[in-house]
C-alpha cells in the first residue's frame, strides 16, 4: 500500500469517528440511557447509550416520554435497510416491546396506567 492511499483510508476513518461523535452530541436524550439518533437526514432509531447499539431499528415516526416509559411509532427505514420490526414500542427500563398492532399497544399501556392515549411528538429533522 502507497502512502496516498494509507492516507485516504486513516482521513476516511477520522470522517467516519467524527459522524459518529457528531450523532452522539446531537440526539435527544430519553430515560433509561436511551437517545433519539438521526443516523441520516430522513431516519431515526433508539439507541442505548453508552453502548451506541439500536433499540429501535425502524424508523421512529412519533415518540412520547411519559415518566421512565419512552412510547412510540415506528415505520420502516429507508432503502436499503433490512427488515426489522415496526409498529407500536414501549421501553420501559429494561423491557422493551415492539411491533405491536394499536390495539396492543394501548392494551399494554393501561396496563402501565396510562388509560388514555399519548400523543406522538414527531421528531425534529
Amino acid at each position: 500500500m502507497r502512502f496516498g492511499e494509507a492516507l485516504v483510508i486513516v482521513l476516511a476513518a477520522m470522517i467516519a469517528a467524527g459522524a459518529v461523535l457528531f450523532l452522539r452530541g446531537c440526539g435527544v436524550r430519553l430515560p433509561g440511557g436511551y437517545e433519539l439518533v438521526q443516523p441520516t437526514s430522513d431516519y431515526f432509531v433508539i439507541a442505548h447509550r453508552p453502548d451506541d447499539y439500536s433499540i429501535i431499528e425502524g424508523n421512529v415516526e412519533g415518540y412520547k416520554v411519559i415518566g421512565n416509559t419512552i412510547v412510540g411509532y415506528a415505520g420502516p427505514p429507508p432503502p436499503p435497510a433490512g427488515p426489522v420490526e415496526t409498529g407500536y414500542f414501549i421501553i420501559r427500563g429494561h423491557r422493551i416491546i415492539q411491533g405491536l398492532s394499536k390495539k396492543q399497544w394501548l392494551a399494554h399501556l393501561n396496563a402501565y396506567g396510562i388509560s388514555e392515549e399519548p400523543h406522538l411528538d414527531i421528531p425534529r429533522r
